[in-house]
């Protein structure tokens, strides 16, 4: 399992607003650590001093729906809304491979349905 701590710590300093802790049957798209290592130094000090833009990017990674992605299939389009109110696309290639397309970038699925005690996680290989 890949190390998903700074998403972790991200969500415990935007405290209980976070939807990863205050809302039920949501599906979390969470970077891993590597994902954030790939953002430069100063975007992430950023991120983890601007409170604002904490939540914005923990809401950017979650939908208030359970997503179980087995259940879509290949060549299928599920858009969806996530709680910063932004469209992200999840996507099946042919290969299997699952995108989760957002404004900001498109992402990897690269470990599914994680069940969390509210919801669903799956983890990606970039910061949305």
């Amino acid at each position: 399992m890949p190390r998903l701590q700074y998403m972790a710590t991200l969500s415990q300093g935007v405290g209980h607003t976070s939807p990863l802790v205050s809302k039920d049957n949501v599906t979390a798209f969470i970077p891993t650590d590597i994902a954030f290592n790939q953002i430069s130094r100063d975007e992430v000090i950023a991120l983890f001093a601007n409170r604002t833009l904490a939540e914005k990017t923990v809401r950017s990674h979650v939908v208030q729906h359970l997503i179980d992605l087995d259940l879509i299939s290949v060549g299928m389009d599920t858009q969806l809304t996530n709680l910063a109110g932004d469209q992200i696309t999840l996507f099946k290639q042919h290969d299997g491979r699952i995108l989760v397309i957002s404004p900001l970038g498109i992402a990897r699925i690269v470990g599914q349905n994680i069940q969390a005690s509210n919801g669903i996680i799956h983890v990606v290989d970039t910061v949305l």
